[in-house]
């Protein structure tokens, strides 16, 4: 059985499935789960003109982020399964693979967000390049 569970959230419905399922079917005995939220980075030409001192943008983000990551871990603490939330900069499929490895995982977790063919090639599938990238199993939920 798997101990240490990486799940990419994305806010998507696939994602909520994603954790629902590792809560659900996944998590007996001494499991521990972390859920992994990427954000892009702020431009930072964007808040140069209207800056007010001391605002931290991409701090701000990142509480607002990691807030909503909370609500997706609802079926983990409803069951009281112990998870830990990692809110990452840059580029999805890489900072996820990445968070895996220094989590010790051994298993990834996503949810498929139901692109359709033509999206995915133009849009990519950031479920995909985890599958490239990764070293562990990778579980997709639809």
């Amino acid at each position: 059985m798997f101990r240490r569970i990486v799940v990419a959230t994305d806010g998507s419905e696939g994602a909520g499935k994603a954790v629902r399922y590792v809560a659900e079917k996944l998590c007996e005995g001494d499991v521990r789960v972390a859920l992994v939220r990427v954000t892009s980075p702020l431009p930072r030409y964007i808040f140069t003109e209207f800056m007010v001192p001391d605002l931290d943008p991409q701090g701000v983000v990142e509480k607002r982020t990691r807030d909503e990551v909370e609500e997706d871990a609802a079926p983990l603490r409803e069951r009281g399964i112990p998870y830990e939330v990692y809110v990452e900069v840059g580029d999805p499929a890489s900072e996820v693979v990445r968070r895996a490895r220094e989590f010790g995982a051994d298993l990834i977790v996503v949810g498929r967000r139901g692109l359709n063919p033509l999206q995915e090639i133009f849009l990519g599938s950031v479920s995909q390049r985890i599958l490239h990238l990764s070293e562990i199993p990778v579980l997709v939920i639809h």
